[in-house]
């Protein structure tokens, strides 16, 4: 619009919002609706006029239609969702023609695709619906496994065809679970042997935490750990404490509890098993006394510490002795009895054999090493100062696997994390691989040399 006088122009636009669904797609090979069909002629039919002096017969002619409109040569190109899901859409196409005409069609498809790759994908729309497929009543993972190109089934019932098995028996054996058995072992981490050092489920310090299994499934941003009040998340340190790697594992074990990761983290401590021993004459057994004796005055967390706090007294390159053991027992607990703490007959003697044996079965490498929800950790990966990149990254490589097993209802509430991954396929009580290759070697204790 002009403006007389002023030689200036005024755009005047309109801004009134307006309300469209974009869900219905229009383009050139979409079937129009009952108002179109009046004006619509295809290959000489005109379908209006034929709707309405035949209405009896209106649903063959909306076949009719859409099959003229479908081998028309019109070789439109196809739009982008078009050419996703091909074959799924051909499946679709197959399976919604009477058994007899079925032959027919694929025989259609294939040979004229390029004109027939734009038909229907109502059979993946109704997978993607309902989110889960079964075949044979076995759950098929979607994520995983491409049902409509996989062979497995067809040559296990070209199997038991051969071996004479039909009927009801075949359908018996082709609904038997067949779980693949992941090549890490697991060790089964219920050992009473184990010292944890929390609880995620149970310590205060966890409260505020949500606890329902559903917080697995909330959206959040990329690489945040989630914070929930399950036992998710396992690791168990086993440590020779007379060995200088034990110092900086340790020393990570805090760092962990102090950030309020959600690990819980327990300790199998392998020291001399020897009954007649005292810890004022070895170092690992008054080690062991004096961590059991904090531990029972105060808790587990304020006992690694104060072994933290004992190994920072030490200087670098020097062996933890019994007499530094016995020093900083009269100086930080006066009131202790010594003899009581670390004599023969102490007190906090309990399961100190049960470390020693617990890791002796297992048939584990040498010490130290780790476990990280029972599957223990490669050699090169106990550095220390790798060690907290590679558990941060186990966390979030296992929370994909918690997340399926609660949308799959493999794990529901009120069921114990601990022991749904306990028994799991690939949990074992000793590694029988390793087991006869070395014998691990325990403080104190020496083969005789008619063995050797």
């Amino acid at each position: 619009m002009l403006l007389s006088g002023y030689g200036v122009e005024l755009a005047v636009k309109s801004t009134e919002y307006k309300a469209v669904d974009d869900t219905k797609v229009k383009d050139s090979k979409s079937v129009t609706n009952a108002g179109e069909d009046d004006n619509d002629e295809v290959q000489g039919f005109f379908f209006g006029t034929l709707k309405k002096s035949h209405p009896e017969l209106q649903e063959h002619l909306g076949e009719l239609r859409k099959h003229l409109l479908e081998s028309t040569n019109d070789m439109a190109p196809l739009k982008v969702w078009e050419m996703q899901d091909l074959s799924f859409q051909a499946a679709a196409r197959i399976m919604s023609v009477p058994k007899f005409d079925s032959l027919k069609v694929m025989k259609d498809l294939s040979q004229n695709f390029p004109s027939r790759a734009s038909i229907s994908a109502s059979l993946w729309v109704s997978i993607l619906e309902t989110g889960k497929l079964f075949i044979n009543g076995l759950h098929i993972d979607l994520d995983v496994h491409n049902p409509f190109r996989s062979q497995g089934e067809a040559k296990i019932l070209e199997g038991l065809h051969n071996l004479e098995i039909k009927g009801e028996h075949q359908g018996k054996l082709l609904s038997l679970p067949v779980n693949t058995v992941d090549d890490s072992y697991a060790l089964d981490i219920r050992h009473p042997a184990i010292m944890w050092m929390n609880d995620i489920e149970n310590d205060q310090i966890y409260q505020n935490w949500p606890s329902s299994l559903q917080e697995l499934l909330r959206a959040t941003f990329p690489g945040v750990i989630r914070q929930i009040r399950r036992n998710f998340f396992n690791m168990v340190l086993f440590l020779d404490p007379l060995q200088e790697e034990s110092v900086e594992l340790l020393k990570l074990a805090e760092l962990f509890y102090k950030h309020k990761i959600p690990l819980r983290i327990g300790f199998v401590f392998v020291v001399n098993p020897k009954d007649d021993i005292d810890g004022f004459s070895d170092a690992g057994v008054g080690f062991y006394r004096l961590l059991n004796y904090i531990a029972d005055e105060y808790d587990v967390p304020q006992a690694v510490m104060s072994m933290i706090s004992l190994y920072n007294k030490m200087d670098v390159g020097e062996t933890l002795s019994a007499d530094a053991i016995s020093a900083y027992l009269k100086r930080k607990y006066p009131k202790a009895d010594p003899e009581n703490v670390l004599g023969t007959e102490s007190e906090y003697d309990y399961k100190r054999k049960d470390g020693a044996l617990f890791y002796k079965k297992s048939g584990l490498d040498a010490l130290p090493l780790a476990l990280f929800n029972g599957i223990p950790l490669n050699p090169d990966e106990m550095d220390p100062e790798e060690l907290e990149t590679i558990i941060l990254q186990r966390i979030m490589d296992s929370t994909t696997t918690f997340q399926r097993a609660v949308f799959m209802g493999q794990l529901a509430e009120g069921m114990d994390v601990v022991d749904h991954l306990m028994e799991q396929a690939n949990v074992v009580p000793r590694n029988e691989s390793t087991h006869f290759k070395h014998r691990p070697k325990i403080p104190g204790l020496h083969r005789p040399a008619s063995c050797r």
